[in-house]
């Protein structure tokens, strides 16, 4: 199971624009557009926690105690993997492609054994000794899916129209509940792996 998870390299832009929430409201001029901005990439990150999904390409690292059958990284979609390892003699290697899998289709993706290849021995008394680092998202903002757009501009507009509220609350529903992007995230969402 893994340990942590974190991303490292971030996504060079936001799903949707300040223009797309603007035309929702139907807000003349660009006054509002960096506290837009700002409320965009606090819902998308909020909703990608939330669905366990990224959504522009990123760089993601997520580390393990130690080599499982399958490791099965708890966020999607994957396009790329690089698996790294502690050997017993405490020095960092990258374990070659050839010796595993990657199941891109599955949600988690996975990462296994290839056919015929063994994990390698790993150092015991390292903390986090294995190390996946993928390249994950659905590409640019026009490769993103419609309805996960149409939820971050739902919440974008929960959060203009009441400041008070952080985007868990308008998540959690402390506001209302939108059936729209409930359903959304209910039908986006990765089953939770238990750590």
């Amino acid at each position: 199971m893994y340990t942590s998870t974190q991303v490292t390299v971030d996504p060079a832009s936001e799903p949707v624009t300040a223009a797309n929430v603007r035309d929702q409201l139907r807000l003349d001029g660009t006054d509002q557009d960096t506290m837009i901005g700002v409320l965009i990439t606090a819902c998308r990150l909020g909703l990608e926690a939330e669905m366990r999904r990224s959504f522009i390409t990123q760089t993601r690292v997520t580390t393990f105690d130690s080599f499982e059958e399958v490791l099965e990284l708890p966020f999607a979609p994957i396009s790329a993997v690089v698996v790294t390892y502690v050997d017993t003699a405490g020095d960092t290697q990258t374990l070659s492609a050839d010796d595993y899998d990657v199941d891109t289709y599955g949600e988690p993706a996975r990462v296994g054994q290839a056919l015929s290849a063994y994990w390698p021995a790993i150092a015991s008394t390292v903390l986090n000794p294995v190390t996946v680092t993928c390249t994950c998202g659905y590409g640019a903002a026009s490769d993103v899916p419609v309805d996960i757009k149409q939820a971050i501009i739902a919440m974008v507009i929960d959060l203009y129209e009441h400041p008070e509220l952080s985007p868990e609350q308008v998540i959690s529903g402390a506001l209302h509940h939108n059936a729209a992007v409930d359903r959304i995230i209910e039908l986006r969402r990765i089953p939770k792996i238990a750590i």
